[in-house]
Order: structure tokens, then sequence, then C-alpha cells
């Protein structure tokens, strides 16, 4: 943002942090059978399962038979785990997912995500008729306050996540999200996120067409021109 001459305040808003029981995990990825399917929606969750079989001495790649993938960010952090990506969505949405994975009756799923993942994809799956093992890879928590900004400097609030926008208005308080809400508009990379922003308060102005932080920048040079 900034090379391409914005002025960017970087906030950090989540931590991530392994889970708090692994036992779960660790019975995934220690099967003596391969999953058909393992589906990964987001890159931290192919990085956790990958710390996670290196820890227990699993090879990542003969964790299933075929991988899914929300989007290109997270096909490439499969790739390098070992394992064939054989479907990623047009939509770079989970949602999307099922439809893509065919015929899924009697086939074991393995879904790796965070403790604040959505449920609409397992119940999806498990429509289908597919054996689905949903497990937390990782948590999500709010990260620890971060310095004050001028919240009368800011014209647009990037998000990236659902729960990025959640964990803004929890680390900033009452009044300065009240201030921040009533001042900006927010970007959002997808319709899920959208959705949370809007339920905070936000005006949302801009949701990326491609719902990748490409996407994402690309529709808020967009927004931002007009405002010189």
């Amino acid at each position: 943002m900034r090379a391409l001459g914005l002025q960017a305040i970087e906030m950090p808003t989540v931590r991530i942090r392994p889970p708090v029981d692994l036992r779960p995990l660790d019975r995934a990825l220690q099967a003596k059978i391969p999953y058909d399917w393992v589906i990964f929606t987001s890159a931290r969750a192919v990085e956790a399962v990958r710390t996670r079989a290196a820890a227990l001495g699993v090879e990542a790649r003969n964790i299933a038979h075929r991988a899914a993938a929300v989007g290109p960010a997270t096909a490439k952090a499969v790739r390098a785990l070992g394992l064939p990506v054989n479907f990623v969505p047009n939509r770079y949405l989970t949602d999307a997912i099922p439809e893509g994975l065919g015929d899924l009756r009697g086939r074991r799923v393995l879904l790796p995500r965070s403790n604040l993942a959505r449920r609409s994809l397992p119940e999806a799956l498990e429509r289908t008729g597919a054996d689905v093992t949903e497990v937390t890879a990782y948590r999500l928590a709010a990260a620890p306050p971060a310095a004050t900004f001028d919240i009368s400097a800011v014209d647009i609030v990037a998000f990236t996540s659902a729960s990025s926008a959640r964990f803004l208005v929890s680390n900033l308080g009452a009044e300065p999200s009240r201030a921040l809400i009533a001042r900006a508009v927010a970007a959002c990379i997808g319709p899920v996120t959208a959705e949370a922003a809007r339920e905070l308060g936000f005006a949302v102005r801009v949701v990326a067409e491609e719902h990748t932080v490409d996407g994402l920048l690309a529709a808020i040079l967009r927004e931002a021109n007009p405002l010189g």
C-alpha cells in the first residue's frame, strides 16, 4: 500500500495459537488409512498441519489422496507440503468447495481449521454424505492492544478476515471503535468478512471481486483514487 502511495497503518489484531487439546488433530494426522480428501481453507491451516505432522514424525503428503484449497495462496502452501492440489474453486470461498469435489458419499474428508471457523462448510459436506473429520488445527485469539493511532486520519479500514474485524473492535475498546466506525468505511476481502464488518456497524464500501489480498488491494486502490 505504501509503495502505491497510500498511507497505511498496520495494526495486528489476531494472535495465532495451537489448539488447547492437540489430541484430535494428532489422531487425524496419524490415521492408518489416508483420507480421501483433505480440505484447507487457509494457509494458516496448512502451516499448522505441517508443524504438527513434523512433530509427530508423520509424512504430511500421506495424509490424504487428494487435497482441495480455498484459493491460490493456500494452494501454494499445500503444494509445498507435498500434496497435490486437486481442486480450487473459481470463487475463492469455502462454501464453493463442496460442489467441486464430486461424489462424496462415504468418502472420508479431513477438515483442519481454526477454532472460530463457520459451520457452513462441514454441514454442506455432511449433506453430500461425506464422513467429515473436523479438527481444530490452530486457535485465533485477540492480539494484545497495540499502540494508539489517530482515528481521524483513517478513511478506509481493510479487513482480510471476519476475525480481524471482530478482534479490531475488541482491541480498540468501545469509544475508539465507535469513532472509527463513524469515520471510516470498510474494505473487505470477501462476503463473509463483509458480513462480519456490517454486523459491527461498519459501512462496507468495498468487497474484493477476487477474494485474495491482491484482489483486496486492487479494490482499495479503486476506492482510494477519488480521495486524492
